[in-house]
């Protein structure tokens, strides 16, 4: 005896010591999937932000830009006359002063505005006979195309971009260019802009040309090469089109955001790390000094074996039942069918079955998409376990978008009830199904049969009898059950 304890008390320790190494690493792994978990958060956090914002200030943009375009069409048919005759005399200050005057109680933001012909000869400007290039090819894209493409245009006295409005000057048609300044989209950018984000206006054709920022134009930025670097893409979170412009809207996290972020969460759970270890050696010398090392590991074992045995019952419970919807599967359904065939051929009791089809749900799902399809049939699994919710009530998924439910000691009435209230609650969930044809929202087909089980009819009989219902009631238009009669051979 005074052999075996030794060796017995080094097992133990050495034990312990694996234990207490592999408690470090585990802890470490777990740690280590927290930090990056939560790392994964913040940033899906910031790029999710960054789309919304990006989507909103494109959006706000292409308001601003369409209320503007709005507003000019309403001036120019108002003055039309006023700017023809600026057009016939264009070294008229008087008129030229009535038509700035007025335009700014319309727009106070306008920079200047012009008169064009349809072919692009200019007949009024403002710019010292100053047109930029930019200008004359954003003139040919309107005349060829109809459609104006807004973008940033330099000039010596103002960067701006240009509105568009086509008048009728007696027999011939004019353009008459209003030229703004863009404080106000510099501004939408400045109020919108997420916490440690760079909202910017880019020009994706001119390679990446940073046109339009919070602080202003490109002018404000300090730097020989306006377009965005190397850093400044990958920085990128989201970018998103203006419409009817040449502009994305994009969207550039801080720098140092994510490695600050990665560099906090490290130093966080190396603390949380260091301080486990403390506890966890600390508390690998008391079992070490335990007298009742045994009695320790025994009661260990018993916890585990509790612990096995739940996940047993656990897996035993997933094993029965569907993945998705939570409702029993084919396999368990199949072994349920015949305990209840078989109870009620001795108790020579009513058993009812139905069996249900979502209609057009391929359509549903192309549609859609998967992730919807999947809602949908958790949302109508749901209603079925709380309308056939009774003691005796097997609700299974019997495969892809097809359901059966089996109600024993129901006779039809009562099936046929259960399944008319299924219907009504149904409709309630109001699943919208733009491609059914035979309605604007989720529907159902089914079949249902009721029998008193004999040794005359098999389980297999009486599920296609069922199906023989559930078949009809496609044929009949669907959105509705069909019960199949005669069925009742053994009464």
């Amino acid at each position: 005896m005074t052999l075996i304890e030794p060796v017995s008390s080094l097992s133990i320790k050495k034990a312990v010591n694996l234990y207490t190494i592999v408690l470090f690493i585990s802890f470490g792994v777990l740690l280590y999937w927290l930090a990056s978990d939560r790392y994964q958060v913040f940033v899906n956090f910031h790029e999710d932000l960054a789309s919304n914002t990006t989507k909103i200030v494109a959006f706000e943009t292409s308001k601003t830009l369409k209320e503007k375009q709005r507003i000019i069409d309403i001036f120019v048919e108002t003055y039309k006359d006023l700017i023809t005759e600026l057009s016939n005399n264009p070294d008229d200050e008087e008129i030229r002063q009535k038509i700035e005057n007025n335009l700014k109680k319309y727009q106070p933001d306008f920079f200047t505005f012009n008169i064009m012909t349809t072919k692009g000869e200019p007949i009024i400007t403002d710019f010292d006979a100053d047109i930029g290039e930019l200008c004359f090819a954003d003139l040919r894209h309107y005349i060829e195309t109809g459609r104006q493409n807004i973008r940033l245009h330099r000039n010596h006295n103002e960067n701006h971009y240009d509105i568009i409005s086509e008048y009728s000057a007696g027999k011939t048609k004019q353009l008459f260019f209003v030229s703004f300044k863009i404080n106000e989209l510099s501004d939408l950018l400045n109020s919108t802009q997420p916490e440690k984000h760079t909202l910017i206006l880019i020009n994706k054709k001119q390679g990446n040309l940073i046109e339009i920022t919070p602080q202003g134009s490109q002018l404000k930025i300090n730097r020989l090469d306006h377009r965005m670097d190397g850093g400044e893409n990958l920085r990128t979170l989201s970018t998103t089109a203006v419409k009817g412009t040449s502009w994305h809207v994009t969207d550039m996290h801080n720098e140092g955001l994510f490695d600050n972020y990665r560099k906090k969460i490290i130093k966080e759970y190396i603390v949380a790390f260091y301080a486990f270890m403390i506890i966890a050696l600390f508390m690998r010398n008391i079992l070490i000094n335990q007298d009742e090392k045994r009695t320790t590991a025994e009661e260990q074992l018993k916890k585990n074996h509790k612990q096995i045995k739940h996940l047993n019952h656990q897996l035993e419970t997933l094993s029965r039942t569907d993945s998705l919807t939570g409702l029993y599967n084919r396999r368990y359904f199949d072994e349920r069918i015949l305990s209840e065939w078989n109870r009620g051929l001795r108790s020579k009791q009513t058993l009812s079955c139905i069996l249900l089809d979502i209609d057009f749900f391929k359509d549903f799902n192309d549609f859609y998409g998967h992730q919807a399809g999947d809602k949908c049939l958790k949302d109508i699994s749901i209603v079925m376990k709380d309308t056939f919710r009774r003691a005796g009530d097997i609700v299974a998924r019997y495969g892809g978008e097809e359901f059966i439910i089996i109600m024993s000691e129901t006779d039809k009435k009562d099936a046929e009830s259960a399944m008319t209230q299924f219907q009504k609650e149904l409709e309630k969930l109001e699943i919208p199904h733009q491609t059914s044809p035979i309605n604007d929202h989720v529907t159902i087909s089914a079949g249902l049969v009721s029998c008193k089980p004999s040794n005359e009819t098999s389980i297999e009989e009486f599920i296609r009898k069922a199906d023989k219902a559930l078949y009809q009631a496609k044929g009949n238009g669907r959105n509705q059950y069909v019960i199949y009669d005669p069925l009742e051979k053994s009464e």
